[in-house]
């Protein structure tokens, strides 16, 4: 930011700061003007400076030599050019690694932006472009958006030696390694002695108990032999790596024929311990798309140390609006906020609700779901999962039950079967840990983390299996105004129709009543489900007592402790809730969003409502459902909207739901008079929505620019691209990336929409320049 100052003035400033040494670019009259100052202790030289810049070396004893440059760029829209020049031009001064902060005066994405008025796309493009060009990765921003914080490729390139170091605290925000929980490690398996560990902690002794309990043991057991025998079996892998690599040079050296086999063996083991460090970092990188084995190593640690950062929790507000840094506090906070989230509301008059559910589900039905488990649905189940994802409290992934199922297996299938068998649930199978991950920058209170919910795979595997069963016969049980997770409807169904509606409201200009849709926001949908509620639809609907009963245990002896910066804090026993990111929890929200689908069926028929006729010899539809977004229809009447509104809070009483009245929006067909808008909008207190308005990720209307409307898909691919480093990931890694993730990106919304050949063609510059490499690499 400029400083405005003059030699003088910034003199007087320093007095009153605890840094003895400036350097000052002084304004000119009131405008411009830029300040370095630094402690007397730090090494530091100033290479170049210009009303724009100030660029230097810092030295820190033994670590390497750095850059930092301070930048202000121009602010008038005709000279953002210069500053693009002049930031390549810096790039090409020196090989050091680089930091540069400043004002930028330009945002990467127009998401940065405050306001209505859409930020033309060129400029950013021009500055995206320019970054990539510098090898500069946005490290986020503190206040006004366009100031900003920039690590040069170079920097990340030699991370292993800024980490632990200076630079890298300060960029970590003095992030310190804690005791975080054991984990199974990937790299384990790749060694030779693993099976054998496995075996052995897995098969020696006998335990008594159930079968689920022995297994609970078993697995304890086997993960502390496993992290016993790792520390001595990957102690000193670097050091390893470093003997190894010598050895090779010395054995090259000589020149011998008869050491062929000897280099060949030397190689092999610099390429297991390389192969051991690369699935390290995959791991933690949670970079599941991109397969480990193309020398993608400093990427994955790239990506890891990136999600540590982004994931960190610093602080957060309590109740009071005090903000709490201390980490005792912080989990004290989450504590409370969570334990009062699955604190049941108890709610009232669910028979209103449920007098509308009708029984659909038949006897075959039943008997199809109430068949006996097998082996093969327990192992299937199992293998649906991906293998790399986060293990719960127990520690281990589902890759470990995957590698070492020849052994585990028997064991895991009779405790699962058991306890399907039985309909009772080891509680301490079913703790689960919450991590939080923040829903947007600079996350201030508990409201602004999604909570995921990371249980142990055994317990995964028991609701895979009874939703493996229970998704066969949704179809028949869901009404079709639901399209989330029933075999068959896709998510395209509801944006198709609700595009369609949408616009036939928009070119409605004729009628005395006009029509509207609302779009509810539901706050913490899952979170807040009662479980009589639950329990009470599953049974009106026919579900048979004992499948409801086994699939309530595995909600009802749930547990939780909150994974604060890597630890597992306090202890919450829910009361209501089930747990996000398990596989039976999409399937037991349909069938209490069903409550609201009948409803609302049930206001249809008696008149109380009316929907929206898709054509004169077409369909009426009230309602269009995806697990929690909803997008309602009807008249644009005061009595309609008093209508709804009393069927929404009956809905809400049932079922606990709270819908956020500020984040609900509304959309009037042309025809609807301003003083019944004004009406509505203040009864049902939401707002109007705006032309960017999206529902399922696409959006709700095309204004007159199809490019305005489809840009954000072009910014989404450059902020991928962006955090793809070329010089980190080999060119088969860089294929993957493009086919896999890039590509994938306007797959949705083409599904749907034809997109702009601007776009288009925008979108092919972007990754054919992330393909070939910076210019002075191809």
């Amino acid at each position: 930011m400029e400083t405005k100052q003059s030699v003088d003035e910034m003199r007087r400033i320093q007095s009153d700061l605890p840094y003895r040494c400036m350097f000052v670019v002084p304004s000119v009259r009131r405008s411009g003007g830029l300040a370095l100052l630094w402690k007397e202790d730090v090494d530091l030289h100033i290479q170049t400076y210009s009303p724009h810049h100030i660029d230097a070396l810092i030295h820190n004893g033994n670590d390497p030599t750095w850059r930092l440059t301070g930048f202000y760029g121009w602010p008038e829209e005709q000279n953002k050019h210069k500053s693009w020049q002049l930031l390549k031009h810096l790039h090409s001064r020196l090989p050091d690694p680089w930091l540069c902060c400043g004002d930028f005066n330009e945002i990467l994405h127009s998401g940065e932006k405050q306001g209505s008025r859409p930020k033309p796309l060129q400029p950013m493009q021009e500055f995206r472009s320019t970054l990539l060009r510098c090898g500069l990765v946005d490290l986020g921003s503190r206040g006004t958006n366009t100031h900003g914080t920039m690590v040069a490729q170079e920097t990340l390139s030699c991370r292993s030696v800024w980490t632990g170091h200076a630079h890298r605290r300060s960029l970590d925000q003095r992030l310190r390694r804690k005791k975080t929980p054991q984990r199974f490690e990937e790299k384990w398996a790749s060694h030779a002695e693993c099976e054998t560990v496995v075996r052995q902690a897995w098969e020696t002794g006998a335990c008594p108990g159930s079968p689920m309990y022995r297994l609970f043991e078993k697995i304890k057991r086997c993960q502390v032999a496993l992290v016993e025998w790792s520390r001595n079996a990957f102690n000193n892998t670097k050091s390893k790596l470093q003997v190894k690599q010598a050895a090779l040079e010395e054995l090259s050296a000589m020149n011998d024929p008869n050491k062929v086999s000897e280099i060949r063996e030397v190689k092999n083991s610099i390429n297991t311990l390389l192969h051991q460090d690369e699935l390290f970092w995959r791991q933690r990188s949670r970079s599941i798309w991109l397969p480990a084995g193309d020398k993608n190593t400093k990427y994955f640690h790239q990506r890891a140390s990136q999600r540590r950062r982004k994931n960190h929790i610093h602080g957060v507000e309590d109740q009071n609006g005090e903000w709490c840094t201390c980490e005792s506090r912080i989990a004290r906070v989450a504590e409370q906020y969570f334990q009062g989230l699955f604190t049941t509301a108890n709610p009232v008059n669910m028979e209103t609700v449920l007098d509308s559910v009708e029984r659909v589900v038949t006897r075959t039905m039943n008997k199809s779901l109430l068949e006996p488990y097998t082996l093969d649905e327990v192992r299937r189940a199992l293998f649906q999962m991906h293998p790399s994802k986060s293990p719960g409290p127990d520690g281990m992934s589902p890759f470990f039950f995957q590698k070492y199922w020849h052994i585990v297996g028997h064991d895991v299938s009779e405790a699962v079967i058991s306890v399907l068998h039985s309909g009772h649930m080891l509680h301490k199978m079913n703790y689960t840990h919450i991590v939080l991950i923040p829903k947007k920058q600079d996350p201030k209170t508990l409201a602004d983390y999604r909570p995921i919910s990371l249980g142990n795979v055994v317990s995964r595997i028991l609701s895979k299996v009874l939703a493996n069963r229970l998704k066969v016969v949704l179809p028949s049980v869901i009404s079709n105004a639901q399209s989330a997770f029933v075999p068959g409807r896709l998510i395209t169904d509801n944006t198709t129709v609700a595009y369609e509606l949408l616009h036939r409201m928009r070119n409605r200009r004729k009628g005395k009543k006009g029509q509207m849709a609302i779009k509810l926001d539901i706050s913490k949908a899952y979170d807040r489900v009662e479980w009589t509620f639950l329990r009470m639809i599953m049974l009106k609907i026919g579900l048979d007592p004992r499948w409801v009963h086994m699939a309530m245990e595995t909600v009802c002896t749930a547990s939780y402790s909150v994974l604060i910066n890597g630890e597992p804090k306090g202890y919450i026993k829910p009361s209501r809730g089930i747990k996000q990111e398990d596989p039976l929890s999409p399937y037991l929200f349909l069938l209490c969003a069903e409550g609201l689908s009948a409803l609302l069926r049930k206001a249809e028929a008696n008149h109380n409502i009316k929907g929206i006729m898709t054509s004169q010899q077409g369909v009426c539809i009230s309602h269009l459902l995806f697990a929690d977004d909803s997008l309602l229809f009807c008249r644009a009447t005061v009595e309609e909207c008093q209508n709804l509104l009393t069927l929404l809070e009956k809905y809400e009483a049932a079922l606990g739901q709270a819908i956020n009245r500020q984040k609900t929006s509304l959309f009037f067909s042309k025809n609807t008079r301003q003083d019944v808008r004004n009406t509505i909008q203040q009864m049902l207190g939401a707002r109007v929505m705006h032309d960017c308005e999206r529902y399922l990720g696409l959006p709700m209307t095309c204004g007159r620019s199809k490019v305005n409307t489809f840009k954000e898909i072009q910014e989404k691919i450059s902020k991928r691209v962006m955090g793809w480093k070329e010089k980190f990931i080999s060119k088969a890694g860089r294929e993957v990336l493009i086919k896999t993730v890039a590509q994938a990106i306007p797959t949705y919304s083409m599904s749907v929409f034809k997109l702009p050949k601007s776009i288009c063609d925008g979108i092919n510059s972007l990754l054919a320049k992330y393909w070939w490499g910076q210019s002075h690499e191809v």
